[in-house]
């Protein structure tokens, strides 16, 4: 992980910083979960995400996930938002640049 400066963030406001976890996800119709770690877990890769793991995320906190952002605001939004929207609005949140970066998701 690489320190960034406050001057660099270019939207406080509109940057994500810190989430909730979403380690452990209950796999459908289980009482098993699976527990997953590391700074990665939380992350927009392609692909990174299983279809069980998504279901059984959604139906913590009604669906939603809370995200910290560099101006100390929390916001609660649904998975789907955080994670898989790839609109300008919400891929422009996880980069310092306020850009939305649009062609790593493509």
């Amino acid at each position: 992980m690489t320190a960034v400066r406050e001057s660099e963030v270019q939207n406080p406001s509109d940057m994500i910083v810190l989430g909730d976890s979403l380690s452990r996800w209950y796999l459908l119709g289980s009482k098993k979960s699976t527990l997953f770690s590391g700074i990665d877990f939380l992350s927009r890769k392609p692909g990174f995400y299983y279809d069980e793991g998504i279901v059984g995320a959604s139906q913590r906190h009604h669906g939603k996930s809370h995200a910290v952002f560099a101006d100390g605001h929390v916001e609660a939004n649904t998975i789907q938002k955080l994670f898989f929207d790839v609109d300008d609005t919400s891929l422009r949140r996880w980069h310092i640049d306020n850009q939305p970066h649009s062609e790593l998701f493509q």
